[in-house]
């Protein structure tokens, strides 16, 4: 399993390193990663909620790009850091905890 996430990871950087720039996959990577980690203590509903939250910001992100007529990737940043700061202060203390444990894992 660890295997298939890495390659999946790896293809993921390598493909779409041209087309939308480092900040940008950083971003996609870890937000939602991180605000699907203080939602839930299981990794397998991990799996499922964190490309949710990643889709989500990119389509709420282009499309207030679209009508404000600005950058479409620091649009979409923006969203997926106000969904972070969303859970992060919705989720409590049990939450941060939860964040804060994810490397003991």
């Amino acid at each position: 399993m660890e295997a298939a996430l890495m390659v999946m990871l790896s293809l993921t950087i390598l493909v779409t390193m041209r087309v939308i720039g480092t900040l940008l996959i950083s971003a996609l990577l870890v937000i939602p990663a991180a605000t699907a980690r203080m939602l839930t203590n299981r990794f397998s509903r991990m799996l499922w909620i964190s490309p949710l939250i990643g889709a989500a910001s990119a389509f709420l992100g282009m499309n207030v790009a679209y009508h404000t007529n600005t950058s479409a990737s620091a649009m979409i940043i923006l969203v997926g850091a106000s969904a972070f700061t969303c859970v992060y202060f919705g989720s409590g203390v049990r939450g941060r905890r939860r964040m804060a444990s994810f490397g003991h894992l």
